[in-house]
Protein backbone atom coordinates (compact mmCIF):
# COMPACT_ATOMS: atom_id res chain seq x y z
CA UNK A 1 0.00 0.00 0.00
CA UNK A 2 1.46 3.39 -1.00
CA UNK A 3 1.35 6.50 1.25
CA UNK A 4 1.01 9.66 -1.35
CA UNK A 5 2.63 12.93 -0.93
CA UNK A 6 -0.91 15.64 -0.31
CA UNK A 7 -2.12 15.94 -3.73
CA UNK A 8 -0.06 14.14 -6.09
CA UNK A 9 -2.71 12.46 -7.90
CA UNK A 10 -6.06 12.58 -8.14
CA UNK A 11 -6.60 10.12 -11.44
CA UNK A 12 -7.39 6.50 -11.42
CA UNK A 13 -6.88 5.67 -14.84
CA UNK A 14 -5.05 7.77 -17.48
CA UNK A 15 -3.28 5.95 -21.01
CA UNK A 16 -0.06 5.88 -20.44
CA UNK A 17 0.99 8.99 -22.90
CA UNK A 18 -1.36 11.12 -21.27
CA UNK A 19 0.22 10.83 -17.48
CA UNK A 20 1.24 14.17 -16.50
CA UNK A 21 4.76 14.93 -15.82
CA UNK A 22 3.71 15.81 -12.17
CA UNK A 23 2.29 12.20 -11.81
CA UNK A 24 5.53 10.34 -13.63
CA UNK A 25 6.57 8.71 -10.36
CA UNK A 26 7.13 4.97 -8.90
CA UNK A 27 5.14 5.59 -6.45
CA UNK A 28 2.28 6.73 -8.56
CA UNK A 29 2.70 4.56 -11.89
CA UNK A 30 4.82 1.90 -10.49
CA UNK A 31 8.47 0.91 -11.76
CA UNK A 32 7.32 -1.20 -15.08
CA UNK A 33 4.66 1.78 -16.09
CA UNK A 34 7.04 4.02 -15.18
CA UNK A 35 10.06 2.78 -17.22
CA UNK A 36 7.28 2.51 -19.86
CA UNK A 37 6.76 6.35 -19.61
CA UNK A 38 9.78 7.35 -20.11
CA UNK A 39 10.60 4.98 -23.03
CA UNK A 40 7.46 6.91 -24.72
CA UNK A 41 8.41 10.46 -23.57
CA UNK A 42 12.05 9.75 -25.66
CA UNK A 43 10.19 8.56 -28.83
CA UNK A 44 10.55 5.29 -28.23
CA UNK A 45 7.95 2.38 -29.49
CA UNK A 46 5.26 1.90 -26.54
CA UNK A 47 2.46 0.10 -27.02
CA UNK A 48 -0.84 1.63 -26.38
CA UNK A 49 -1.10 1.38 -22.88
CA UNK A 50 -3.39 2.47 -19.59
CA UNK A 51 -1.99 3.03 -16.14
CA UNK A 52 -4.19 2.24 -13.23
CA UNK A 53 -2.68 4.31 -10.32
CA UNK A 54 -1.72 3.45 -6.82
CA UNK A 55 -4.49 5.87 -5.88
CA UNK A 56 -7.13 3.35 -7.08
CA UNK A 57 -5.75 0.42 -5.68
CA UNK A 58 -5.56 2.68 -2.04
CA UNK A 59 -8.92 3.50 -2.61
CA UNK A 60 -9.86 0.00 -3.77
CA UNK A 61 -8.65 -1.47 -0.51
CA UNK A 62 -10.00 1.24 1.31
CA UNK A 63 -13.12 0.10 0.31
CA UNK A 64 -13.06 -3.23 1.71
CA UNK A 65 -13.55 -2.50 6.10
CA UNK A 66 -11.00 -3.10 8.41
CA UNK A 67 -8.88 -4.59 5.18
CA UNK A 68 -5.72 -1.88 5.67
CA UNK A 69 -5.09 -2.42 9.47
CA UNK A 70 -4.93 -5.78 8.54
CA UNK A 71 -2.58 -5.39 5.40
CA UNK A 72 -0.72 -2.84 7.49
CA UNK A 73 -0.33 -5.68 10.61
CA UNK A 74 0.32 -8.15 7.93
CA UNK A 75 3.32 -6.41 6.77
CA UNK A 76 4.94 -5.11 10.00
CA UNK A 77 3.18 -6.24 13.17
CA UNK A 78 4.21 -8.26 16.02
CA UNK A 79 3.34 -11.97 16.51
CA UNK A 80 0.83 -10.79 19.15
CA UNK A 81 -1.03 -8.18 16.57
CA UNK A 82 -0.62 -10.69 13.90
CA UNK A 83 -2.10 -13.48 16.10
CA UNK A 84 -4.98 -10.55 17.16
CA UNK A 85 -6.10 -10.51 13.46
CA UNK A 86 -6.61 -13.94 13.22
CA UNK A 87 -8.63 -14.35 16.42
CA UNK A 88 -11.22 -11.87 15.10
CA UNK A 89 -12.25 -14.23 12.23
CA UNK A 90 -13.68 -17.78 13.38
CA UNK A 91 -12.37 -19.22 10.00
CA UNK A 92 -9.43 -17.35 10.22
CA UNK A 93 -8.60 -19.66 13.33
CA UNK A 94 -9.69 -23.14 11.82
CA UNK A 95 -6.89 -22.56 9.33
CA UNK A 96 -4.33 -21.22 11.99
CA UNK A 97 -5.34 -24.55 14.18
CA UNK A 98 -4.77 -26.85 10.83
CA UNK A 99 -1.96 -24.70 9.61
CA UNK A 100 0.05 -24.62 13.33
CA UNK A 101 -0.87 -28.43 13.64
CA UNK A 102 0.72 -29.43 10.56
CA UNK A 103 3.62 -27.52 10.99
CA UNK A 104 4.56 -28.65 14.28
CA UNK A 105 4.51 -32.37 13.55
CA UNK A 106 6.61 -31.51 10.49
CA UNK A 107 8.94 -30.04 12.54
CA UNK A 108 8.71 -32.54 15.99
CA UNK A 109 12.07 -32.78 16.01
CA UNK A 110 13.24 -29.76 15.91
CA UNK A 111 10.59 -28.64 18.79
CA UNK A 112 11.37 -31.41 20.85
CA UNK A 113 14.74 -30.13 21.10
CA UNK A 114 14.33 -26.56 21.15
CA UNK A 115 11.08 -26.03 23.34
CA UNK A 116 10.89 -21.84 21.89
CA UNK A 117 10.71 -22.74 18.35
CA UNK A 118 7.07 -23.45 18.64
CA UNK A 119 6.24 -20.11 19.63
CA UNK A 120 8.05 -18.70 16.19
CA UNK A 121 5.94 -21.73 14.42
CA UNK A 122 2.69 -20.15 15.76
CA UNK A 123 3.90 -16.78 14.84
CA UNK A 124 4.76 -17.33 11.36
CA UNK A 125 1.83 -19.39 10.90
CA UNK A 126 -0.37 -16.76 11.80
CA UNK A 127 1.41 -14.74 9.57
CA UNK A 128 0.50 -16.83 6.83
CA UNK A 129 -2.91 -16.54 7.79
CA UNK A 130 -3.04 -13.19 7.83
CA UNK A 131 -2.04 -12.76 4.27
CA UNK A 132 -4.09 -15.53 2.89
CA UNK A 133 -7.02 -14.02 4.44
CA UNK A 134 -5.95 -10.54 2.74
CA UNK A 135 -5.74 -12.23 -0.58
CA UNK A 136 -9.07 -13.66 -0.44
CA UNK A 137 -10.72 -10.75 0.50
CA UNK A 138 -9.43 -8.46 -2.58
CA UNK A 139 -10.17 -11.56 -4.80
CA UNK A 140 -13.83 -11.32 -3.21
CA UNK A 141 -14.08 -7.25 -4.05
CA UNK A 142 -15.29 -5.91 -6.86
CA UNK A 143 -13.75 -2.44 -8.49
CA UNK A 144 -15.49 1.18 -8.12
CA UNK A 145 -18.24 2.25 -10.78
CA UNK A 146 -15.90 5.20 -11.64
CA UNK A 147 -12.98 2.62 -12.09
CA UNK A 148 -15.07 0.53 -14.41
CA UNK A 149 -16.39 3.15 -16.14
CA UNK A 150 -12.42 4.47 -17.16
CA UNK A 151 -11.58 0.72 -18.16
CA UNK A 152 -15.02 0.79 -20.78
CA UNK A 153 -13.82 4.05 -22.00
CA UNK A 154 -10.39 2.62 -22.48
CA UNK A 155 -11.30 -0.25 -24.52
CA UNK A 156 -13.77 1.05 -26.47
CA UNK A 157 -11.48 3.10 -27.87
CA UNK A 158 -9.88 0.49 -29.57
CA UNK A 159 -11.36 -1.53 -33.03
CA UNK A 160 -13.69 -4.71 -31.39
CA UNK A 161 -11.98 -7.90 -30.40
CA UNK A 162 -9.07 -6.29 -29.27
CA UNK A 163 -7.13 -8.86 -27.00
CA UNK A 164 -5.14 -6.36 -23.71
CA UNK A 165 -2.44 -7.62 -21.56
CA UNK A 166 -3.37 -6.85 -17.62
CA UNK A 167 0.11 -6.38 -16.07
CA UNK A 168 1.59 -5.38 -12.57
CA UNK A 169 3.36 -2.29 -11.79
CA UNK A 170 4.22 -2.55 -8.13
CA UNK A 171 6.37 0.40 -6.27
CA UNK A 172 8.73 -1.99 -5.46
CA UNK A 173 9.03 -3.25 -9.21
CA UNK A 174 12.21 -3.07 -11.65
CA UNK A 175 14.20 -1.39 -8.79
CA UNK A 176 18.08 -1.75 -8.95
CA UNK A 177 18.30 -4.23 -6.35
CA UNK A 178 15.34 -5.67 -6.45
CA UNK A 179 13.69 -7.10 -10.20
CA UNK A 180 10.69 -8.27 -8.62
CA UNK A 181 10.51 -10.37 -12.18
CA UNK A 182 7.80 -12.90 -12.29
CA UNK A 183 6.45 -12.15 -8.67
CA UNK A 184 3.23 -10.48 -9.43
CA UNK A 185 0.28 -12.54 -11.99
CA UNK A 186 0.03 -11.21 -15.94
CA UNK A 187 -3.20 -12.14 -17.62
CA UNK A 188 -2.74 -11.98 -21.52
CA UNK A 189 -5.58 -12.50 -23.61
CA UNK A 190 -8.22 -10.16 -21.64
CA UNK A 191 -11.17 -8.85 -24.37
CA UNK A 192 -14.35 -7.65 -22.08
CA UNK A 193 -14.38 -5.18 -19.59
CA UNK A 194 -15.51 -7.67 -17.26
CA UNK A 195 -12.52 -10.14 -18.13
CA UNK A 196 -10.28 -6.70 -17.67
CA UNK A 197 -11.61 -5.88 -14.28
CA UNK A 198 -11.25 -9.18 -12.77
CA UNK A 199 -7.88 -9.38 -13.79
CA UNK A 200 -6.44 -5.70 -12.70
CA UNK A 201 -8.62 -7.21 -8.94
CA UNK A 202 -6.77 -10.46 -9.27
CA UNK A 203 -3.34 -8.72 -10.02
CA UNK A 204 -3.42 -6.84 -6.86
CA UNK A 205 -4.51 -10.04 -5.07
CA UNK A 206 -1.17 -11.55 -6.11
CA UNK A 207 1.13 -9.13 -4.50
CA UNK A 208 -0.41 -11.06 -1.18
CA UNK A 209 1.59 -14.11 -2.09
CA UNK A 210 3.30 -15.40 0.65
CA UNK A 211 6.66 -16.00 -1.63
CA UNK A 212 5.98 -11.91 -3.00
CA UNK A 213 5.80 -10.87 0.69
CA UNK A 214 9.60 -13.03 1.25
CA UNK A 215 11.01 -11.80 -1.67
CA UNK A 216 10.34 -8.41 -0.92
CA UNK A 217 12.00 -9.29 3.08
Amino acid sequence: MTVHPKNSVDWLLKPLKQVPLESATREVLGGKALKCWELAMNGFPVPEAAVISTLAYDAFTASIPGLQDDMRIGLHGSVDQVSSVVYRRDSSIMKLVSSFGREVLKRKKSIMTNPSLESEIRGDVAARVVVQSIQTRIQSANLSDELMAQIKGFVASFPAGTTFAVRSSGTYEDMAMASFAGQYDTYLNQKSVEDISRSVILCWASMWRNHVLEYRR
